[in-house]
């Protein structure tokens, strides 16, 4: 999926960390094992109004710079506080969940998902959930 991207690279740290998942600690880890990287989370803009519920919102957001790619026709306020970066791209107009459900219901991706990414979940079943 990061193909046209050299630069981005993916970390399975997520994987190797004690459920449940929560940003901040996965953030946490990342920083530990690459002290010498900026990071910045990637989200969709439909994302926004949950961020100030996620787990430890005050501390997440004060430490944290946040790419939000926009969808068309969905650009709630930014929270307050914190560092964020907003970019309209030409996106799918669907979200990680609906590609998670339909991946659980044995539905075909290929609108959604690159064909390299497919064989990956198709060999990784359930990394994706």
């Amino acid at each position: 999926a990061l193909l046209p991207w050299p630069r981005f690279e993916v970390d399975p740290i997520e994987s190797q960390l004690a459920a449940p998942s929560r940003t901040l600690l996965t953030i946490l880890a990342l920083r530990e094992r690459h002290p010498e990287a900026d990071f910045a989370w990637i989200i969709g803009s439909d994302l926004l109004e949950e961020l100030p519920h996620w787990y430890r919102w005050p501390e997440l957001r004060e430490g944290l710079r946040f790419l939000v790619i926009g969808r068309d026709g969905h650009r709630p306020p930014l929270p307050e506080g914190g560092d964020f970066v907003v970019r309209d791209l030409a996106l799918p107009d669907i979200s990680s969940s609906a590609i998670r459900a339909a991946l659980a219901r044995g539905e075909d991706t290929a609108a959604w998902l690159p064909a390299g990414t497919r064989r990956w979940l198709a060999r990784n079943p359930g990394r994706y959930r």
